[in-house]
């Protein structure tokens, strides 16, 4: 998502233009890594190239609750998936992109994604940024006590 204000939810679709938006529940974090969809960079290269500092991430599985915005044949609820949060530290190599929040597991939010066919590789997800993400504090099943950033 461009770095800027929003009137409203409504207003930050239209402008943000993402083209998948899901109420999830993390339910597992894995441990950080360095993920390179491409595959020229992994673990093995921190020290030695230092592009591949850009690469650390922390995987989280999330399932989807709710989809908002999307294809209802392709996303449904109960589906999962992983994430690849932008920070982490690997060894004593450590990234984290400005305003993006630490997930909690156990907790729910609604993520942002442009989704993008790139050859020889296939369907990516990428999280129009990451700070758009927002935290659900749910008061009971049928609505919520807030919605805030992450």
């Amino acid at each position: 998502m461009p770095q800027e204000e929003y009137e409203n939810f409504e207003d930050m679709i239209r402008a943000g233009m993402p083209e998948l938006v899901v109420r999830v529940l993390l339910t597992e974090r894995g441990d950080c890594t360095v993920y390179d969809p491409f595959g020229a960079y992994s673990d093995r290269d921190l020290g030695r190239n230092d592009a591949a500092e850009f690469y650390i991430c922390t995987p989280y599985e999330a399932k989807i609750e709710e989809v908002l915005l999307g294809d209802p044949k392709q996303y449904q609820k109960g589906d999962e998936f992983i994430i690849y949060a932008p920070y982490g530290k690997v060894r004593n190599h450590a990234v984290r992109y400005e305003d993006t929040p630490i997930f909690s597991v156990g907790r729910e939010y609604i993520l942002f994604f442009s989704v993008v066919e790139i050859d020889g590789i296939g369907r990516w997800y990428d999280l129009t940024h990451p700070s758009a993400a927002c935290e659900i504090l749910l008061e009971d099943s049928r609505s919520f006590a807030s919605m805030s950033r992450a």
